[in-house]
């Protein structure tokens, strides 16, 4: 049996290569089951010196088809950075800022073209200042400000120019191993059934669930 730790980033990379793999990790990460993943062409790396180190930022975007309770579906992009280091705010800002400018991230309904809302997940190989919880879900909710009522609808204007968030710290994963580090599934798309059994080994759902409420 080989193990798959997607803390290093060739294995990220490769079992994110991997299509049913990779509707495991971000399904299990955003709690929503995902029906259909697409791989956009964006893949980015970008090396920076940074004294006796290198700094590597490591970007991968979807375009996904989640089943939603009442059955529908909805469209999304899904933008997953990882990165080794802390790094200046603004190169995530300028990435993300990309996403929101580009006019192929549409989808249509009908005669009209609307935007696919957008969903950012961050692998962070340092720990926040403040926060020390492996995983983080930042969650945008409606408000009447008069009364401060949570409106339970949501707006296709809204939905289109803000998004939720997922921030994993990869140190606290590590800190926090025995929790976190235990579930696992037999790889069974095509590359894995060629070769001996991988497991991954990523967050539980119960872990997942704990964390950002």
């Amino acid at each position: 049996m080989q193990i798959a730790n997607p803390v290093y980033d060739v294995v990220f990379k490769y079992l994110m290569d991997d299509n049913g793999v990779a509707k495991k990790i971000i399904s299990l990460i955003i709690g929503e089951e995902i029906e259909s993943l697409e791989f956009q062409p964006t893949e980015y790396s970008d090396d920076v010196d940074k004294g006796n180190r290198s700094l590597t930022v490591y970007r991968l975007d979807f375009a996904a088809t989640v089943r939603l309770p009442d059955g529908n579906f909805k469209r999304i992009i899904i933008e997953i950075q990882k990165a080794k280091f802390s790094t200046d705010i603004m190169r995530f800002r300028n990435y993300l800022g990309k996403q929101y400018s580009n006019k192929n991230n549409v989808y249509e309904q009908g005669d009209r073209s609307k935007a696919c809302p957008i969903l950012s997940i961050y692998f962070l190989g340092h720990r926040l200042d403040k926060v020390h919880v492996p995983v983080i879900r930042v969650e945008r909710k409606y408000y009447d400000n008069a009364t401060g009522g949570e409106l339970p609808v949501q707006e296709e204007f809204i939905e289109s120019l803000t998004h939720d968030s997922f921030v994993i710290q990869i140190p606290e994963l590590r800190k926090n191993g025995e929790t976190c580090w235990k579930r696992c599934w037999r790889c069974s798309s095509s590359p894995f059934r060629r070769k001996r059994p991988i497991f991954l080994i990523f967050l539980s759902p119960s872990t997942l669930r704990s964390t950002g409420r």
